[in-house]
């Protein structure tokens, strides 16, 4: 749903993704949190892309569709989770 490149980097935002996992590079197979959300992060080299990480909040919860926007600047990285409704 959502991209954003900053030179040889590329961020996905995936909010549809289900997996209950939490924080950087957590269980990507564990689809217990329907609608959770998560962003991809992906690295050049020439001309391949390999993942680099896998990110999730820290206060995963279905439904929050954390990935819906993302925004991505030098080593900066913002997402949008715009369901989430959570008090942290």
């Amino acid at each position: 749903n959502a991209v954003s490149v900053s030179g040889d980097t590329l961020a996905v935002g995936a909010y549809a993704e289900e997996s209950a996992a939490s924080s950087v590079n957590g269980e990507q197979e564990n689809n217990d949190a329907i609608g959770s959300g998560a962003v991809y992060v992906f690295r050049r080299t020439d001309s391949d892309w390999t993942q680099e990480a896998y990110v999730k909040p820290s206060n995963t919860g279905a439904g929050d569709y954390f990935g819906w926007s993302v925004a991505l600047a030098d080593d900066t990285l913002v997402v949008g989770a715009v369901r989430e409704d959570s008090n942290s």
